[in-house]
């Protein structure tokens, strides 16, 4: 496990990066819950439950244009023909087995990111009467949203090296992704968080077969 994040930090280009990747869920969850336990000292009883879904769209959609700004820095154009300059990795035969490693340190790093921010801004609903859980459906559903809807643009950025594609993406995704995290982090259904959970493999492993597809053509070139 530790030669798996080894890996995954050859691709840092600057040191503050660590920072950013692993600290800044931990920052959304802050923000979130001291601003919701406020709320909840000063609102009605039963009005912080109408703001909650507000709470899981704003911490959600802020994970996922975090994640589409980090990958500029770290992944942007990994797959494209006239890239990312990866010649450093063709001069070893390790190479190859190191980008495969840090895509998957990436992908497990992504998944636990949005489940600290949507489980420490969902765990609100138990101060309205949710069970365990309930809350924990709610968490993983809102979880997994932010995860599915980040794939399209880390593809596109990752095949392309377009930074304004990036942009574009995350912006139009961002609008698309509040409503639908405000809608179905409420619903607590366990089949939508299935089918989700599916969809979350099997983007991901698409998007890990195209960039090992280009990597390869790339390395044995």
């Amino acid at each position: 496990m530790g030669q798996l994040w080894k890996n995954y930090h050859v691709f840092f280009p600057r040191k503050w990066l660590l920072i950013g990747v692993y600290a800044l869920p931990l920052f959304f969850l802050a923000g979130i819950q001291a601003l919701g336990f406020r709320l909840f000292a000063a609102l009605p009883e039963g009005r912080l439950a109408i703001m909650i879904p507000l709470f899981a769209g704003l911490a959600g959609t802020g994970c996922y244009l975090a994640e589409g700004l980090l990958n500029t820095y770290l992944f942007l154009g990994i797959g494209a023909r006239e890239g990312a300059q990866l010649e450093y990795l063709m001069t070893s035969g390790r190479g190859f087995s190191m980008l495969q490693k840090a895509l998957f340190a990436d992908a497990l790093r992504r998944g636990a990111g949005a489940l600290v921010c949507m489980g420490g801004c969902l765990s609100l609903y138990a101060w309205n009467g949710k069970g365990f859980a309930d809350v924990a459906v709610c968490c993983l559903t809102g979880a997994f949203l932010v995860f599915l809807f980040e794939e399209p643009g880390l593809l596109l950025a990752r095949c392309t090296g377009n930074l304004v594609v990036n942009l574009l993406v995350y912006y139009v995704g961002s609008g698309i992704l509040m409503p639908v995290l405000m809608q179905y982090t409420q619903t607590g259904n366990i089949r939508v968080c299935g089918i989700l959970f599916a969809a979350d493999i099997l983007s991901e492993l698409i998007m890990e077969r195209t960039l090992q597809k280009k990597g390869k053509e790339r390395y044995y070139d």
